[in-house]
């Protein structure tokens, strides 16, 4: 029987040397995932910088499975992930940005947080759950007509 995976992990990898001893890489921290190593490209004292990568690594791990389901299978919170990405693509190339500046750019913050705003009410709920009495609450819970909490 083969060994359970302990999932993906944080692991420094040694620093190499030649056989004269020197240095010649640094220690660096990798994302150890069953058989497959990721290089963080950080550097042993940048372990928060690391822990971040691994923190995205997992994250784009989960995609949404697009297929056929009944309504009370499909999470709101996948529905939204998916919306999410294509206008976000496209705000992207429109802007000219990268994934990791993109946050610089106030109408991608703007949807993004809108976006957010949505996940914490709906997020938990099943497609199923949407309702004119849910909507209500949520309209009621939301506050200002434009969406921002008071």
């Amino acid at each position: 029987m083969p060994r359970r995976s302990n999932g993906a992990r944080l692991q420094l990898k040694a620093a190499r040397r030649s056989k004269t001893g020197r240095i010649t890489h640094q220690a660096t921290w990798i994302i150890r995932d069953s058989a497959r190593d990721v290089s963080t490209g950080c550097a042993a004292d940048e372990i928060a910088a690391a822990e971040e990568k691994l923190r995205d690594y997992i994250t784009s791990k989960h995609t949404p499975k697009r297929r056929v389901r009944h309504i009370d299978d499909i999470a709101i919170a996948d529905v939204l992930s998916i919306y999410l990405d294509g206008p976000l693509d496209k705000l992207c190339g429109r802007f000219n940005v990268d994934s990791e500046s993109e946050d610089t750019i106030p109408d991608i913050r703007k949807f993004k947080k809108r976006i957010g705003r949505l996940n914490e009410w709906w997020g938990a709920k099943m497609l199923g759950e949407v309702n004119g009495e849910a909507c209500r609450a949520y309209a009621k819970n939301r506050g200002k007509k434009g969406g921002n909490v008071a």
